[in-house]
């Protein structure tokens, strides 16, 4: 189970660490002693420390200090550039963050989630009122008064958008599945919908498309929307959209439970952790026998 590391559009594999990975999140902010004696956390953020290990480089196929070592130090000196980099670890399903997995859960508002529309819509919105697929406390809300339009984690992607995290980092040539749970709001007009996967180059121009079968949602049932497709050999980047269609105006747009897998087929949905961007803090090497190494690196995340 491998782990890929670099710039996207030139990630590097690297066998899973012989010592396996820790990544605890870490949070930011101070804790105060409170005159009853309770606490008071205080909470700037919460970012993962990555710290990985390989025992006996060179002793283990596919480990030698060319296909490891080497290129975790080009890394750390800048060869590839000064970072920051991705990190996609393999042992993770959803690379969505989290409050685009959670329909915006996670932070209570919309951020990560835009629109584009053929004619102005009703605002975006978190709402707190659905009984959701997930069972987490909140879904989103896409209301629609005329025309077509796109439901989007990103709105109508240009070379000019950034991408990142909203699009997260993929790799070249795989398969990946889409998936989101969609439903229409009760007293509202009937609509269908599909997922889209749109690729991205390194730059952040958009490569091609893909769309999954076209599905007639419900008021009384959530619908799981997917779509499956490799992904193009100068892929970089994917972003996940939801495209209505047959719609009878006025009509809510309902959303809960997105996912972005490298799979040949949809799986149970978890919460997405995204594709982190890291820096390295420190990078070990120690010299067991002679000609071996273990090596020992920690990285930051950033952003």
């Amino acid at each position: 189970m491998p782990i890929w590391l670099g710039p996207p559009g030139n990630l590097k594999q690297l066998p899973y660490p012989s010592k396996g990975l820790s990544a605890p999140r870490v949070r930011a902010g101070a804790v105060h002693t409170l005159a009853s004696g309770g606490m008071a956390v205080d909470s700037l953020g919460r970012r993962r420390h990555y710290n990985l290990a390989w025992q006996n480089l060179g002793n283990r196929a596919g480990m030698s200090p060319s296909g490891v070592l080497d290129i975790l130090e080009r890394m750390y000196e800048g060869a590839f550039g000064p970072g920051p980099f991705a990190l996609i670890d393999s042992a993770r399903t959803n690379i969505l963050p989290a409050n685009l997995a959670t329909a915006t859960s996670t932070r209570r508002d919309t951020v990560g989630w835009s629109a584009s529309w053929a004619t102005t819509p009703g605002a975006l919105a978190s709402v707190s009122t659905l009984i959701t697929q997930t069972g987490n406390i909140r879904g989103l809300s896409a209301p629609m008064t005329s025309g077509t339009g796109v439901a989007t984690v990103w709105a109508s992607p240009t070379a000019s958008v950034p991408v990142e995290p909203h699009a997260p980092c993929v790799l070249p040539s795989l398969s990946y599945t889409g998936s989101v749970y969609a439903a229409i709001g009760a007293g509202t007009g009937a609509q269908s919908a599909a997922a889209r996967i749109t690729w991205f180059t390194a730059a952040g121009v958009v490569i091609s498309t893909t769309t999954g079968t076209v599905t007639a949602l419900s008021t009384s049932s959530w619908t799981r929307l997917t779509v499956t497709a490799t992904s193009p050999s100068n892929a970089a980047y994917a972003l996940l959209s939801v495209l209505p269609s047959s719609v009878t105006m006025p009509s809510t747009l309902l959303l809960d439970g997105a996912q972005l897998e490298q799979a040949a087929a949809v799986t149970g949905w978890l919460l997405g952790t995204g594709v982190p961007r890291v820096v390295f803090d420190q990078l070990g090497d120690g010299y067991p026998l002679m000609g071996y190494h273990d090596v020992t690196t920690t990285l930051l995340e950033v952003g």
